[in-house]
This record gives structure tokens, sequence and C-alpha cells, in this order.
């Protein structure tokens, strides 16, 4: 089996649907590297007094477990989580 992969080549995007960053938008790399990840994380909606088991320790994750732990009745987690506050 052979594989070509064009890895030098970028993706096309509209620069219309695109916003740019830091520090150009004044903003910490650190959380701007946490904007996919709260997004896809933000998809989970109310856990309030809910069950719920995360599996995965990931960056979405981590956002889980921060969210599940402070409002859900019951959080389990599958591996492990590091968080550094």
């Amino acid at each position: 089996m052979r594989l070509n992969l064009l890895i030098d080549a970028a993706p096309a995007v509209d620069a219309a649907v695109t916003a740019p960053l830091a520090p150009a938008a004044g903003l910490d790399l650190r959380v701007a590297a946490l904007a996919e990840p709260a997004s896809v994380a933000s998809q989970a909606g109310d856990l309030s007094g809910k069950r719920v088991l995360i599996v995965g320790s990931g960056p979405i994750g981590a956002l889980l477990t921060l969210e599940a732990l402070g409002v859900a009745a019951d959080a389990s987690v599958s591996g492990k989580v590091l968080l550094a506050f």
C-alpha cells in the first residue's frame, strides 16, 4: 500500500471566516488554545444535577470534568485528568 500525502500544502481557508487570535487581539495564547475545546465541551449542555461519565482526559475531558465537579449530582471520570491552577 502506498500513501501520497501533501505535507507542504496549506489548506485553503476563506479569510472572511477567520478571526485574529493572540497576540494581535490581545489574547493570551494559553487562553486562545482553549477556544476549540471549550466550544466542543459547551455542547454537553446543562449538567446540573445529572449523572455523567466523562471518557477521556484531554482538553475537552478536563473542561467537562471542571464543569461536572461543580454542578453534577454524580460525576465519574475515565482516565487521569491533571488540573493545575
